[in-house]
């Protein structure tokens, strides 16, 4: 686990997300993704980047829960 690390969510246009310092992608389908506290609901959702740092995800996002 990184220390004093934040996560940057970015959303464009409810079609693009970007977390930035991210810890753990926990689940991912079509319809859901999650990644660290944050649950991003929506249709056809995909993983277009990916790497230590940074995930960037498109589709139609319907909304973004944040579990604590």
């Amino acid at each position: 686990m990184r220390i004093n690390s934040k996560i940057k969510l970015t959303l464009y246009k409810n079609e693009k997300i970007i977390i930035e310092n991210y810890q753990e992608l926990k689940d991912i389908s079509e319809e859901f993704i999650v990644v660290d506290l944050f649950k991003i609901n929506g249709s056809f959702l995909k993983i277009k980047r990916m790497d230590n740092y940074m995930i960037e995800i498109y589709g139609k996002i319907s909304q973004i829960a944040i579990n604590q």
